[in-house]
């Protein structure tokens, strides 16, 4: 089965690291979303809405 890897734009990536991966079949599971900009800053300090739309 091929899968997808998903590192959407505007987020960190990191070489060890992908923030999904999909499979035509198979639920998606998403863990360990931070709400970080791609320079791995926090995005929308105290404001949980921001932080939201951000992951």
């Amino acid at each position: 089965m091929n899968a997808r890897y998903v590192n959407p734009q505007g987020l960190k990536t990191q070489s060890y690291y992908t923030h999904g991966i999909v499979r035509e079949g198979t639920p998606v599971f998403l863990t360990g979303q931070v709400a970080c900009d791609a320079d791995g800053q926090l995005v929308g300090a105290g404001d949980i809405d921001a932080q939201m739309a951000q992951i």
